[in-house]
């Protein structure tokens, strides 16, 4: 099946997207406008400056992203029967408790995910380490781009690179995302899933707004408590590039020649935003899982032969390998920690569990 991993949420958003955030940044934007103005909400975030924003307590913001009612025209409610209780580890020493705790990146507005034993974290960490910092991509984002520029310099258009009978399909994608197909055409090839998957994510509502990184964020910084990153993004960023995209232009051709051109690329989910309350359900399964703290489902298609042997070297066991080395060291100093990354590094025979285990730490599930 042409990227499997794609066909399983929680595998792909588990996964660090955090870095794909400078080319999609335009796909979110219009996104979030796109939602706002079906929903017809008096209450919308662009009527806010980004100095407001910033200014803004943070009880007062959580209000406004929380609001159900600003999406209601176009959503139907997320029903959760259930009181969250994700997974989180412990990896501790005498001085130093670090809690690692596995995150959905994008998720719909009303989405309940925190527990009274992850707030008490929260509350008692003194800082917060992420997979890369909205500073840090604000730093960087210039230099994502260029490096983007770089990987397709002097590559034909991705529109040259697929099969002709393909192009139109290609067009069509472009005109579903309300993107000029220049964006694409001119797209690394191994964006291409991150950034159709979040397009299709964001059809039900499921945004970087609403994901556990950026209210997590908003909520240290309101503190006064640092946050941090545990790797540089441009690196990951520029392994990917040298990926041979050989077997990744093979199976955009396969998804491309399977597709009827109408409806979704990707998944089961209908192409409009009628859809009723139980197939809205299905598609968030995978986030009610992780809600429900079902680390064993944290691994479903997140293999080699699911996401392919490059993408899992690069994504799971080169990053799990050094958070592990990163999370050693960072015994050495005192203090609790709250380490919040995609859950799926939580997950499979190369998770940072296991990487941990090779060096001779346990951490220790507590939630």
């Amino acid at each position: 099946m042409s990227f499997r991993y794609l066909m399983l949420p929680l595998a792909i958003l588990s996964l660090s997207l955090s870095f794909a955030g400078p080319a999609h940044a335009f796909v979110q934007e219009t996104r979030i406008a796109a939602v706002q103005e079906a929903a017809e909400s008096p209450r919308k975030l662009d009527d806010y400056s980004q100095e407001e924003l910033d200014a803004m307590p943070i009880a007062q913001l959580e209000q406004l992203l929380d609001e159900e009612e600003l999406y209601a025209a176009a959503f139907p409610p997320i029903v959760q029967d259930y009181e969250p209780s994700p997974a989180i580890w412990k990896l501790s020493d005498d001085d130093t408790a670090i809690y690692m705790f596995g995150t959905i990146h994008i998720l719909p507005p009303g989405f309940k995910w925190r527990s009274a034993a992850l707030d008490a974290i929260i509350a008692n960490a003194d800082e917060l380490v992420l997979e890369t910092t909205d500073e840090d991509m604000d730093v960087g984002g210039f230099a994502a781009i260029l490096e983007l520029l770089k990987q397709t310099k002097g590559k034909p258009d991705l529109s040259d690179r697929i099969l002709p009978q393909n192009k139109e399909k290609l067009r069509i994608v472009a005109e579903m995302m309300e993107l000029p197909i220049a964006y694409l055409d001119r797209m690394p090839v191994w964006m291409m899933p991150f950034i159709l998957y979040y397009d299709m994510a964001g059809e039900r509502g499921s945004v970087n707004e609403y994901g556990v990184e950026m209210v997590l964020e908003r909520v240290f910084a309101q503190a006064g408590k640092p946050v941090r990153s545990i790797e540089d993004g441009m690196a990951v960023f520029r392994a990917m590039g040298a990926m041979d995209d050989t077997v990744l232009l093979k199976d955009l051709n396969d998804t491309l020649s399977n597709w009827s051109g109408k409806g979704p690329l990707y998944g089961e989910t209908p192409d409009d935003r009628t859809d009723s309350a139980e197939e809205s359900a299905d598609f968030f399964a995978s986030d009610h899982d992780w809600a429900r703290g079902k680390a064993e489902k944290l691994s479903d298609g997140l293999t080699r032969e699911d996401m392919g042997d490059s993408f899992y070297q690069i994504l799971l066991v080169d990053r799990n390998t050094a958070w592990a080395e990163w999370l050693e060291q960072r015994l050495d100093q005192p203090g609790n920690i709250l380490l919040a990354v995609g859950a799926g590094h939580f997950a499979g025979d190369d998770s940072v569990q296991i990487m941990l285990e090779k060096r001779g730490l346990k951490a220790e599930r507590i939630h």
